[in-house]
């Protein structure tokens, strides 16, 4: 279960919870339990490193509509995504550095790269990734958001980056 403990519950939105994933939503006291299984430890360390990233003030962004927002064709892939993904690519050393890309833990991407010296820190914060965790192998965990998955689908797709010298 992932308990959260909420200053306003009216806020809070049980049915948006079970659309991600919850098998069921309890309010207990002051606190919300979502119940997510096995992923509820992932879930938990994102949301504290988004917090640790400044994520409230980027939610309390996110809240306001977008104006003038073209409608998205169905089936088309989201321009927005499109963008970070090709962002991201650029900061990792170029789709030729990337052997692999895939979504998971709903908000991470998980990235083995060929060469890790390629891969530009400043970089993936400017494109929107939130938290970078290296691991053995030349893997990377990118925080992402609730994107990750075509977010991950746009990289493996991304075609190789070719430097002229």
């Amino acid at each position: 279960r992932l308990r959260v403990e909420l200053v306003d519950h009216g806020r809070a939105n049980p049915d948006r919870l079970k659309a991600l994933g919850a098998a069921g939503v309890v309010q207990v006291g002051n606190s919300l339990q979502a119940i997510f299984g096995t992923r509820s430890e992932n879930l938990k360390s994102d949301m504290e490193e988004y917090l640790r990233a400044g994520g409230a003030e980027l939610a309390a962004l996110a809240q306001t509509p977008a104006v003038d927002a073209p409608p998205a064709r169905a089936g088309a892939p989201d321009p927005e995504v499109l963008r970070t993904a090709a962002s991201i690519s650029l900061a990792l050393g170029g789709g030729g550095n990337i052997r692999l890309a895939e979504g998971c833990a709903q908000t991470r991407v998980r990235v083995q790269v060929v060469d890790p010296a390629l891969v530009n820190g400043a970089a993936l914060s400017a494109s929107g990734v939130t938290g970078v965790m290296r691991l053995d192998g030349n893997v990377l965990h990118l925080i992402v958001g609730p994107n990750a998955r075509d977010i991950a689908s746009a990289l493996n797709s991304a075609p190789p980056v070719v430097t002229l010298t």
